[in-house]
């Protein structure tokens, strides 16, 4: 497979973090910066009952976000629906390369969602709370 670009991701190592379940209705995705951490809530609906699931990027360097129409198979594989960390991603290395310091952490995390779209962010960690818990996932 190769990224939206065209460049090879066979060393790439995707990982998921956790996921939403089916029975889940994703609604508005929001990204704001809050100081140096970048902070992405969805807006859900399951079992009838409003929901707010959020994702706090702890000392984000970059982020992108493709709209669903501009999304490609790299998007989607492994991310749907769920919030993956990418190990040795291509976008990781370039910007790793062009950093004037080697002291960041930088873990390359992705999270697609149907009729939205694909939010990247390179981040020293990642916190998420406000999804119940859900039946084990044999990937997680």
């Amino acid at each position: 497979m190769t990224d939206f670009t065209g460049g090879d991701i066979s060393s790439e190592v995707r990982r998921p973090i956790l996921r939403f379940g089916e029975q889940s209705d994703l609604g508005q995705l929001d990204v704001h910066d809050v100081g140096a951490d970048l902070l992405a809530t969805v807006k859900y609906d399951i079992d009838s009952s409003n929901r707010l699931f959020w994702m706090k990027f702890n000392s984000a360097r970059a982020y992108r976000f493709h709209a669903e129409a501009h999304c490609t198979l790299y998007h989607i594989t492994d991310a749907y629906e769920k919030l993956i960390e990418i190990d040795g991603s291509r976008w990781q290395t370039e910007v790793k390369a062009a950093s004037k310091t080697s002291m960041w952490t930088l873990r390359h995390f992705m999270f697609y969602a149907e009729s939205h779209g694909c939010l990247e962010v390179l981040a020293e960690s990642v916190e998420h709370g406000g999804i119940p818990p859900l039946p084990p996932d044999p990937d997680l």
